[in-house]
């Protein structure tokens, strides 16, 4: 099953109280844009981010569908 990691905040945007925190594919390596989460997390899947983070949806529909890792399935 495919999965996504959301990443350490860049130290320049540690003033922010919920921070932007890179989504990116653990397969493929792919960044797919930024979510606002408070901690990291190494391992999410599909459905887990975009009912978490419902913004990132277009991003994951997308991702899922054109992997180059050959994600099957989606959210």
């Amino acid at each position: 099953m495919p999965t996504y990691r959301i990443g350490d905040v860049d130290p320049a945007a540690t003033w922010q109280p919920v921070p932007q925190r890179p989504l990116n594919c653990v397969q493929c390596g792919e960044a797919l844009g930024t979510v606002m989460a408070i901690h990291p997390h190494a391992s999410m899947t599909a459905t887990a981010v975009c009912g978490v983070f419902p913004e990132a949806r277009p991003a994951v529909e997308r991702h899922e569908r054109d992997c180059p890792a050959g994600h099957q399935g989606g959210p």
